[in-house]
């Protein structure tokens, strides 16, 4: 059962936060161990597990860049350990940035522009993005998405060291 299932959700990287929830806390509320404290050993292990997952899951979707992942996973559009070949010019692009933000230079416009480019990027795949339901995306959607997920991945760093 994948996290969507679970939660009686559409596969979609624009989750209703609302209705997650709701039932991420009405999920909580029925497998919390406290409540099977005089179950089975193995009653008590399934329900951690079913406590353990309904957490997990609500972390992964509750989160856009986890959730983006996830997807993209459950669509097998990208593997966990997928070493994905960014376009040249987005990489020399972002090697300037990355060589102004490490000596120091023009922090504060490094920082602008990579706010600005990620808006660039995620203002090509918003149709999709915002779809509630992904069962009519095609391959070109799903691979215009990858991009954008992996080029955010990289910006996402250089944020980190300005």
């Amino acid at each position: 059962m994948n996290y969507f299932e679970w939660f009686d959700l559409p596969v979609s990287f624009a989750t209703d936060t609302t209705a997650l929830k709701k039932k991420y806390f009405e999920l909580s509320k029925k497998y919390h161990p406290d409540f099977f404290s005089n179950a089975t050993v193995v009653e008590k292990e399934r329900v951690l597990e079913l406590s353990t997952f309904n957490t997990n899951a609500f972390n992964v979707l509750s989160n856009f860049d986890k959730r983006l992942k996830y997807v993209l996973q459950l669509k097998n559009i990208i593997t966990d350990e997928e070493k994905f070949n960014l376009p040249p010019d987005f990489l020399v692009e972002m090697m300037e940035l990355n060589e102004q933000i490490s000596e120091g230079k023009n922090i504060e416009n490094c920082q602008k522009e990579i706010a600005s480019i990620e808006t660039s990027l995620h203002n090509k795949v918003k149709n999709i993005l915002d779809a509630v339901d992904l069962e009519t995306a095609t391959a070109v959607d799903f691979e215009e998405v990858k991009q954008f997920y992996f080029k955010r991945k990289y910006l996402k760093r250089l944020q980190k060291l300005s």
